[in-house]
């Protein structure tokens, strides 16, 4: 199940509540008040995460600082009709204000985000932080959080996450790499995913056709929305040109992300230069190829002792 960002409902549009507090708190920041000071405000008015949990400081910078925030995609670049909680401006200002934040601890991108599930309640694992390290985790058991997933094997998933399971995201994410790579290796497997490709190469060129209708109805759409009307048929076309604009930006997101794929180009030579290429390809590249191959990683409860196997605990659906 996606986890919710804060500030935004599940479809992508302000959480008003939400989107005032944190407004306020960067307000505040950019006002001249200590970050601890104000997370500690964010608190006291009885604020909470997505999650349930009282704000941290540094949870609560990494919030305002995505880029969502300021209505910019992952490339820094305004997405048109996005709603935004603070403006590009004022995040850059905020950025000057935290020269010593750990770029590692706040912008860390996780190759595995959306792939990773939860070995026992069948729960998407979360992106976190905690003891100083990356980890994947179970999110925490809510009553707001109906919904089941399908599990494994034809079981059925709680109706809540466990909240029982996490896995260091380094540890995780190095197991799975060695399988990724033991599959490449594999001359069949090349052969599928230069297939796989093929098609990720014919999808983009349609998608690029898509976009130019898509942004081709937004143009009318707003150029009716500015002609008068009564309004109630304002209200229809208002609620349009909402839903284009929204489907013109999923369009878009999903274009980025199979260029991502074409990108992520591997070397022809032995395993030696296959893992220099893992090492240092860019986390998207990581991502893309990795979802190329896999369909779900499931991660299982880890064993005490000294040297833990970190395969023991995954195991994983090809595609």
């Amino acid at each position: 199940m996606p986890r919710r960002t804060a500030g935004f409902t599940m479809s992508g549009d302000l959480e008003p509540g939400e989107a005032a507090y944190l407004r306020e708190a960067a307000c505040r920041m950019l006002a001249g008040e200590r970050q601890a000071d104000v997370t500690r405000w964010v608190n006291a008015e009885g604020h909470r995460t997505t999650l349930g949990n009282p704000w941290r400081e540094e949870v609560l910078m990494r919030t305002l600082l995505r880029p969502r925030t300021a209505g910019l995609d992952a490339d820094g670049q305004p997405i048109d009709g996005a709603p935004i909680i603070i403006t590009p401006e004022e995040q850059k200002q905020l950025k000057e204000l935290s020269p010593g934040r750990s770029e590692d601890v706040d912008e860390r991108e996780y190759p595995l985000g959306g792939t990773a599930v939860c070995g026992k309640c069948a729960w998407e694992l979360i992106p976190s932080w905690a003891a100083g390290k990356p980890i994947y985790r179970c999110p925490s058991a809510k009553p707001d959080d109906p919904l089941g997933l399908p599990a494994a094997d034809g079981e059925v998933a709680r109706s809540q996450p466990c909240g029982s399971i996490s896995m260091n995201a380094i540890m995780l994410e190095d197991a799975v790499a060695e399988l990724v790579l033991a599959e490449l290796l594999r001359p069949e497997a090349r052969e599928r995913l230069e297939s796989l490709l093929a098609d990720v190469e014919a999808e983009v060129g349609r998608l690029k056709k898509g976009i130019k209708q898509v942004e081709s109805r937004v143009k009318r759409l707003d150029a009716m929305v500015r002609t008068p009307m009564p309004d109630e048929a304002r209200e229809g076309i208002v609620a349009a040109l909402k839903v284009t604009r929204k489907e013109a930006r999923d369009a878009r997101t999903r274009l980025r992300f199979l260029e991502q794929m074409i990108a992520a180009a591997l070397p022809s030579g032995d395993v030696d230069e296959l893992i220099a290429w893992w090492k240092r390809a860019p986390a998207a590249s990581k991502r893309a190829l990795t979802l190329l191959e896999i369909e779900k990683v499931w991660v299982g409860p880890g064993r005490r002792g000294r040297n833990p196997d970190p395969h023991e605990r995954i195991r994983v659906d090809w595609r």
